[in-house]
């Protein structure tokens, strides 16, 4: 009885905190999205944001993977205010 208490404690715990938030941003594994991404900083905070257009040194195939990242809310343009 004790031990599916603890199940259910640990079970509330992971829908709460959400499995979600512990992985790593999706953009960080776009290849060479150092090459197509800026910083910006806000708050004291840097950031990477995606400028409004494709920098040259940004392989195509990358530019599109992030363009969705930013479309699905994981990483904002450059040119919008950004929240902290």
């Amino acid at each position: 009885m004790n031990s599916s208490k603890i199940f259910l404690f640990f079970l509330l715990i992971i829908f709460m905190v959400g499995v979600e938030g512990a992985l790593p941003p999706s953009y960080l594994s776009v290849p060479q999205f150092k090459e197509c991404l800026q910083f910006k900083e806000i708050g004291g905070k840097t950031r990477w944001c995606l400028p409004k257009t494709k920098p040259v040194a940004c392989p195509d195939a990358s530019w599109g993977e992030l363009t969705k990242c930013e479309i699905n809310g994981e990483i904002q343009k450059c040119d919008d205010n950004l929240e902290e």
